[in-house]
């Protein structure tokens, strides 16, 4: 267990899955009503790395779980496209969705 608790508290230690979780337990920390509100970030992020691309839940999905170990049903990820319109992570343009993180 020590030995767990000082890989954990290295600042050189690289864990995307470990940072993830970390994110996700300080957004509960700070007042998020639900899990999927933690997600946000994580999708928005996504959809810049999938930006000038048709948006596409698969491959966000496939982008989420191989990035940061986040394995999300389809249906959470299609349910965030709302909040992620909101922040204007995802716009529409001539009837398709579009991932945008740059203000489009």
């Amino acid at each position: 267990m020590a030995a767990d608790l000082k890989t954990f508290l290295d600042p050189s230690y690289q864990s995307t899955e470990l940072r993830a979780f970390a994110f996700i337990s300080a957004q509960f920390a700070r007042g998020a009503r639900t899990s999927v509100d933690c997600l946000l970030p994580f999708t928005i992020f996504a959809a810049g790395e999938l930006e000038g691309q048709p948006f596409d839940a698969d491959k966000m999905q496939k982008f989420l779980s191989q990035k940061y170990f986040l394995n999300l049903p389809l249906f959470v990820i299609e349910d965030l496209t709302y909040s992620m319109k909101k922040v204007g992570a995802l716009v529409e343009m001539n009837g398709v969705q579009n991932p945008c993180v740059c203000g489009c």
